[in-house]
């Protein structure tokens, strides 16, 4: 239950059901990235892998998902609602006869929404000096951007690779650009279409904050300024 607007309500109530023989059971509540509440009226498709036959319920006004699956079979959840990328959880009833599977125990349930234009920030690619290679915790987070791509079909994005302001700055655009091609390159390796992916390497042109050159500044506050992102550019309707 949330408390969210509390203040205009003093009473919260909750059905809740009690299921003889209960079988194998999904449960879960879908909240909102960055809030407090749920998401009602997010639609849940289970898919069964081996019949490839669907359900669809929608979340209810906690966010609740609740629904019944077979056992011993292997399912896709994918959780969608306009204006948030959707997500996609493998769940497996493989030698369950019954019980509940908690998704909010193996997933953070939390719908993001697609906002054009604001960037999202890439936290774990790091560069080695002048190399535009990408290490096995980069390519851990681009497998899981590559993922949310697949999901969202309809999403295109432009990379954005960011330096700090200390070299010269035709070599910043340079080296900035062949990191933000090798991000686009992985991308593309893990089967996303060329024309949904756009790179562009920034060098120091876009500081975030008064590290420019010739000015002091702490090597945090140079951190600051070398930054991977990833910006929704267009939804196809």
């Amino acid at each position: 239950m949330s408390t969210e607007n509390i203040e205009r309500q003093q009473i919260l109530t909750r059905d809740l059901h009690l299921v003889s023989d209960a079988g194998v059971w999904l449960r879960g509540a879908v909240g909102e990235k960055g809030k407090l509440g749920f998401v009602d009226g997010a639609a849940v498709t289970v898919v069964n892998l081996e019949s490839f036959y669907s359900e669809t319920e929608p979340t209810g006004a906690g966010g609740d998902i609740d629904m019944r699956l077979q056992s011993n079979e292997e399912f896709e959840v994918i959780i969608e609602k306009a204006g948030y990328f959707s997500m996609s959880i493998p769940v497996s009833t493989i030698g369950m006869k019954q019980g509940i599977i908690d998704l909010n125990a193996t997933r953070q349930l939390e719908l993001e929404p697609i906002v054009l234009d604001r960037p999202i920030a890439l936290k774990y690619i790091r560069w080695a000096n002048n190399s535009a290679t990408l290490d096995a915790q980069a390519r851990t987070e681009l497998d899981a951007l590559a993922e949310r791509l697949k999901v969202n079909p309809a999403v295109s994005i432009e990379i954005g690779v960011h330096s700090d302001a200390r070299g010269e700055a035709e070599d910043l655009l340079r080296i900035t650009q062949l990191r933000a091609d090798a991000i686009a390159t992985y991308l593309r390796g893990k089967s996303i279409n060329k024309d949904r992916i756009r790179s562009r390497g920034f060098g120091a042109t876009r500081l975030i904050n008064h590290c420019v050159p010739g000015v002091q500044c702490s090597e945090e506050e140079h951190a600051a300024n070398r930054r991977n992102e990833y910006t929704v550019i267009s939804v196809a309707p």
